[in-house]
């Protein structure tokens, strides 16, 4: 009898208790809901700064594209100038494609969608008329956008014909990225760029 008492003691010692089993289950459930909250936050880590990225990269590429498109048409065989030099709107006449046709491309700021526009209009007679070619959106959720314009040795022009110089500041609308993944943590981008033109004069 003593040795199925001792027996039985001894596979009680072997086994777990309901009080260490709930413990166990306590410290296993602390330790998930660690590793879930760590990881819900490197998630929110990760995706805002993924989209600070994206941000930064659209008004990068928008800036460079607006700059290369002013060059190209300064460098064309017609000689170009300034028609429209207002805060949120530009517009430039020259030559985009180099074979002395005449191209108008007009930048301007929707406020209301919050949208970047450009229209390219078309000129075979020397500008006496143009031909619309397409309008198109060349950035969105854009909060703000103001060019500025210098004329020689960083003065401020007194008219369109003294410009040389034009600075694009952008800046991005991000509440809509403020979401549950992001913790509410995107940051608003903004960047400049500045670009040389050539500008006839007109009188």
């Amino acid at each position: 009898m003593s040795h199925i008492l001792k027996a039985i003691g001894m596979e009680r010692r072997a086994g777990f208790s309901l009080i260490e089993l709930l413990i166990s289950l306590a410290i296993a459930a602390v330790v998930g809901v660690t590793i879930a909250v760590v990881m819900q936050s490197q998630i929110m880590l990760s995706t805002t700064q993924n989209r600070n990225m994206l941000n930064q990269a659209d008004i990068r590429d928008c800036i460079n594209f607006m700059t290369e498109e002013i060059v190209t048409m300064g460098s064309g065989v017609v000689e170009p100038y300034v028609e429209i030099a207002e805060p949120q709107e530009l517009m430039y006449v020259g030559d985009l494609n180099n074979d002395d046709v005449w191209e108008r491309i007009h930048y301007f700021y929707d406020s209301s969608t919050q949208e970047l526009r450009r229209e390219l209009d078309q000129s075979s007679d020397e500008g006496a008329t143009w031909t619309s070619i397409g309008t198109d959106v060349i950035i969105r959720n854009l909060d703000n956008i103001q060019f500025v314009y210098f004329a020689n040795n960083n003065q401020v022009p007194v008219d369109e014909d003294e410009i040389t110089a034009v600075e694009i500041k952008m800046s991005m609308d991000v509440e809509n990225d403020q979401t549950a993944f992001t913790n509410g943590r995107v940051g608003g981008q903004a960047m400049i760029g500045r670009m040389t033109i050539r500008n006839r004069k007109m009188n």
